[in-house]
């Protein structure tokens, strides 16, 4: 039982032996769990794909839009600006 304790956390794994053997429990006991498994009888109709399927449509046309709202209002920042450094280099062109 030691060997398999050295095998699973190491052999320095420090502490004492009660404490290993509990991880040790705990493990197999995880293990085991995880080996028995029954039949969930679930089933995904074509209805229900297609629901999916638009759903992450949906998903990506409303990045798109918020996108787009987001890129518009950020470009007429940016172009507000233009125009008053294009006012003040062609007031300085003319002195």
């Amino acid at each position: 039982m030691l060997n398999a304790l050295s095998m699973i956390y190491g052999p320095n794994s420090g502490g004492n032996r009660e404490i290993q053997l509990m991880k040790l429990e705990k493990f197999l006991a995880i293990f085991a769990l995880l080996l028995v498994s029954s039949p969930s009888m679930a089933y995904i109709d074509p209805g229900s794909g297609s629901a999916i399927v638009s759903g992450i449509i949906g998903v990506f046309v409303a990045m798109g839009i918020a996108i787009k709202t987001y890129w518009y209002q950020l470009k007429g920042l940016l172009t507000r600006n233009q125009p008053e450094a294009e006012t003040a280099a062609e007031e300085e062109a003319k002195q």
